[in-house]
């Protein structure tokens, strides 16, 4: 999980046990020190949160409405990234959590996925040739040839359903199937602010498996959180 501030500061919160998190970018000694916020005051302090790979189990009902509060009301920025204990695979369907997000789940099990290879490659939609988180290039063509040639990357979970108002910035198309290709980055407005969902798990493959000089996975991933924040009203 990572809360993000309009400083543009990054604090990070990884479960490393039973009720053990380690915590970087943090403020100082107090803060998150009892792990995930436990109230509303202390959520509202961020402008944007990430949700990883975590089961819904994993929080309270006052936790879950208070992320929903947090977009809704506060107008913050929600990213839900994709991983073995997101969506569905985290029994997501029928929390609020499923609410915010611009993909329908489908309450299935994905434990046994066969996703999770390397095998989908990401394709521009006709949303995504001009929005500020997937031009990788000023020149539109230079930015689809980008894109073209980052190599293949795992999804969680092939999540067809589109809600409506949504859109649709990025496909995972399978190579050399003949399936049609499926929702890879999606976004919605939801109350005062906004949702995202990025169902793949491994997108540091279009860093490792690149060549050195691009910068395409850096360029990507800077515009995505700039943009999760971009519209959060500031705090009191």
């Amino acid at each position: 999980m990572r809360l993000l501030k309009r400083t543009s500061a990054l604090v990070s919160l990884q479960r490393t046990g039973e009720n053990k998190f380690y915590r970087q970018g943090i403020g100082g000694q107090q803060e998150l020190v009892s792990g995930f916020p436990k109230t509303e005051e202390e959520l509202f302090a961020y402008d944007g949160l990430v949700l990883g790979s975590v089961e819904a189990s994993f929080f309270t009902i006052d936790q879950l409405r208070n992320i929903e509060a947090f977009v809704s009301r506060r107008g913050g920025g929600l990213l839900a990234l994709g991983g073995r204990l997101s969506f569905d695979g985290g029994k997501y369907k029928g929390t609020l959590i499923a609410d915010l997000l611009p993909l329908t789940l489908e309450g299935r099990n994905v434990a046994d996925s066969e996703s999770f290879a390397p095998l989908y490659k990401p394709q521009l939609t006709g949303a995504g040739q001009t929005h500020p988180i997937t031009r990788l290039n000023e020149d539109r063509a230079v930015s689809q040839k980008t894109w073209n040639d980052l190599p293949p990357i795992s999804i969680s979970e092939g999540l067809k359903n589109v809600k409506p108002g949504a859109a649709v910035l990025l496909e995972a198309k399978r190579a050399g199937a003949s399936s049609p290709p499926v929702p890879l980055l999606a976004l919605q407005r939801y109350g005062r602010g906004q949702t995202l969902a990025f169902t793949a798990t491994d997108t540091w493959r279009w860093r490792m498996r690149m060549d050195s000089k691009s910068n395409a996975h850096e360029t990507f991933w800077r515009q995505l959180l700039r943009y999760l924040v971009s519209n959060t009203p500031k705090s009191d």
